[in-house]
């Protein structure tokens, strides 16, 4: 079955920062449209603004500042514009309309539009190191190409190199060298250096070798400090290289660009290997084939062909990220002989259900993602990254969620890993002072001395409270599984300061100063402008974090007043709108099932599946984040979801009637009676055996299973004659 006829690529490529153009699952090239300062985009793309080239790589479902766009070729006839000041070669629009594409076209592997002003007509498609272009000019122009070695993604509010005014993780992107050098009528290559780009501001190069099919018959250079003079050696160097090429009266122009994070010689080594011989639909159908086979691991009967739809291009998000760098060529640690991945962008997001989806159904890459994280760490100092960009630790959001993914993963018994190396590496995040808490480690002179986070730390102090909190109870539960018991047992201890900042009064957790006073000057039901920033609490506010102690649920029901108190408090949040579906409050549907009411998080979850998922640019309404929203469909469509850190997973009424999921021991067969209804589960059975509770465990997901849920659309107590709370 060819799957890959139903992913739509132009779902979330607005909203959600996803790419609009081709990729392979975890590859390098991500080529696709840059527009005219894409404002909010971070991909480069913004749909129908004006198009000023297409570009190799680009971070892809992120926000905060863009990263990446680099080597851009833009298709043009007529004489190309020459300027005095940079940039010295431009692309001869003289409107911003001139520059907009038109019957845009998005498949799996495959991207298509014309550019009316020239009449041009591109298709783009990859493999995982190399982009493929086809160009049809019109016959009675001139075929040219625009080449920019040194482009970056902009950005609305800074010039490209311009420092942000607040960190250097928010720093625009720019071209700070390079050189770009013609060897033959038919060959450019090059190394283009750069820096900045969300996350750090770090440099890091690109290697290049670009071919094409048609000989070159006049070429001109230029880079940030003008336009070289020609000459025998066909040669350019420095920050911002450009090159401007003439093909003369050729109908079609196909293009082939090979990248590399290393040497030019391996950007070589990928255009011999990936796409030597090839055509260029030879390439878009291996592509489509390549994807199929992830495809295929999830088959599907039943529900409605919108929702099949949105499930597979969920899956084709999430095998976005990171980029698999293989166990050789662009691998930095190949002597490990494993495999390596760069862009974890971050952490702290694919941890709410990514990294869980991966470890039942694709138990391989967990491995390979785990132990590279250690590889990363080995060669850092000793420090596991929650973001990882280009090659160097990026800004941290919290603390590292690695914390909690090799500590799920070994309960889960996710096997290959060495977890008593990790647990080194999760002990020094909590107990080695950091040289900068931002980056790595931990702000740990509060949390050591007073035992809680004051208002000392300058960002999140009780986000960040409750998250340490949560990472030392996962640190004790990997000790505990190790055998380490008095490690656990001091772990667990750090895990109870959570309750340092709980306020009774309110029944939320508040800031308090060093001296041990509550801060009360700030309204915990509400968010701040600046929510990234906020000083008390990233991204959310205190009363959403309050729903995070993920190790101690039934200490905050307790405090909370109990199921009843629970219920409300949830209810409010849903009902006054503090509530969607972002990070740190996407688990918040499924925790009425905790207090035995299932049919009330059914009711949360299918609200939020139809409301907040549709086939169109802006069909997410948040960036899609490395994988969590598009794991956050993919669980609930098939009714299961992972509470972060523990070995459960939450029930909820499937999408679809039937469904055959590959794991990694077995096949996980799911099937769904609807003849009462749909909307609630009014029973299950596990391999023939009747349950009345609505959770469970890894171990029962493990070799050859059978799952059915029986639904109904009436009143139901599934769910609460049996204990409803899981030992956590």
């Amino acid at each position: 079955m060819n799957y890959a006829a139903l992913v739509d690529p132009t779902m979330g490529v607005g909203r959600g920062n996803c790419l609009i153009g081709p990729y392979r699952p975890l590859g390098m090239v991500r080529l696709g449209p840059d527009c005219e300062l894409p404002h909010r985009s971070t991909t480069g793309y913004t749909p129908g603004a004006p198009v000023i080239g297409f570009s190799h790589t680009r971070m892809a479902g992120t926000g905060g500042v863009g990263r990446y766009g680099n080597l851009r070729l833009m298709p043009f006839t007529g004489p190309v514009r020459c300027n005095d000041v940079c940039p010295f070669f431009q692309v001869p629009f003289d409107r911003h309309s001139e520059a907009r594409l038109t019957g845009e076209r998005a498949e799996v592997g495959y991207y298509a539009a014309r550019q009316p002003h020239f009449g041009v007509d591109l298709e783009l498609t990859s493999t995982a190191h190399v982009g493929v272009h086809r160009y049809r000019f019109p016959a009675d122009a001139d075929a040219q190409l625009h080449f920019d070695a040194g482009a970056t993604v902009q950005k609305l509010t800074l010039i490209p190199g311009e420092l942000s005014l607040f960190e250097n993780w928010e720093q625009g992107p720019e071209s700070i060298g390079g050189f770009l050098e013609q060897i033959d009528d038919h060959t450019l290559r090059g190394r283009s250096d750069l820096r900045g780009g969300w996350g750090h501001s770090m440099p890091y190069s690109l290697y290049f070798q670009l071919e094409f099919d048609q000989p070159i018959r006049h070429t001109r250079f230029a880079n940030r400090g003008g336009v070289v003079p020609g000459g025998v050696l066909k040669l350019v160097a420095g920050p911002g290289c450009l090159a401007v090429l003439d093909f003369g009266a050729v109908a079609e122009l196909n293009v082939r660009v090979g990248i590399s994070q290393v040497s030019i010689a391996n950007a070589e080594h990928y255009l011999r290997t990936e796409s030597d011989g090839r055509s260029f639909d030879r390439i878009r159908a291996e592509s489509v084939e390549e994807w199929n086979r992830i495809f295929a691991r999830c088959e599907l009967e039943g529900g409605t062909e919108t929702r099949r739809r949105i499930f597979y291009t969920m899956l084709y998000r999430l095998y976005c990220n990171p980029v698999d760098l293989g166990v050789d060529q662009e691998n930095p640690f190949w002597q490990s002989g494993r495999r390596a991945f760069n862009d974890y962008c971050c952490l702290w997001d694919s941890v709410r259900n990514a990294n869980s989806y991966f470890t039942l159904f694709d138990p391989e890459l967990a491995r390979d993602l785990l132990n590279n994280l250690l590889d990363i760490a080995a060669h850092t100092g000793g420090w596991l990254p929650d973001a990882y960009l280009a090659g160097h630790h990026a800004y941290m959001q919290s603390a590292c969620a690695a914390d909690i993914i090799f500590s799920e993963a070994a309960r889960k018994h996710l096997t290959g890993v060495d977890y008593h190396r990790a647990l080194q590496f999760l002990r020094r995040n909590s107990e080695v002072p950091s040289p900068d808490p931002l980056v790595v480690g931990r702000y740990l002179e509060d949390w050591e001395q007073l035992g809680y986070l004051s208002t000392n730390v300058p960002k999140g102090c009780i986000s960040r409270h409750l998250e340490y909190a949560f990472y030392d109870w996962c640190i004790a539960r990997l000790a505990e599984w190790l055998g380490e018991s008095e490690t656990a047992a001091c772990y667990d201890r750090k895990a109870q300061r959570v309750w340092a900042l709980w306020d009774e009064r309110d029944r939320v957790f508040l800031a308090r100063t060093p001296e041990g006073e509550f801060v009360r000057d700030f309204d915990p039901w509400r968010s701040s402008p600046e929510c990234y920033n906020d000083k008390l609490c990233y991204e959310s506010p205190a009363v959403a974090w309050t729903m995070n102690v993920f190790h101690d649920f039934p200490g905050l029901i307790a405090r909370l007043g109990g199921a009843e108190g629970f219920r409300e408090r949830l209810d409010w949040l849903f009902d006054s709108g503090v509530w969607f579906l972002k990070e740190t409050m996407m688990h918040l549907p499924h925790l009425y099932t905790l207090i035995g009411r299932p049919e009330l998080s059914a009711e949360r979850v299918l609200a939020e599946l139809e409301k907040n998922y549709r086939l169109e640019p802006d069909g997410l309404r948040d960036d899609e984040d490395f994988g969590c929203h598009s794991s956050w469909y993919l669980w609930n469509s098939v009714g299961l979801y992972p509470l972060i850190g523990h070995d459960l997973y939450l029930l909820t009424p499937p999408l679809f009637d039937r469904m055959r999921l590959r794991t990694g021991t077995g096949t996980l067969r799911i099937a769904v009676d609807r003849s009462r209804g749909s909307r609630h589960i009014a029973g299950i059975e596990l391999n023939g055996r009747k349950l009345n509770r609505a959770w469970l465990r890894h171990d029962e997901l493990t070799g050859e299973v059978e799952l059915t849920f029986r639904l109904t659309d009436g009143e139901t107590d599934f769910g609460r004659s049996e204990l409803p709370f899981p030992e956590l």
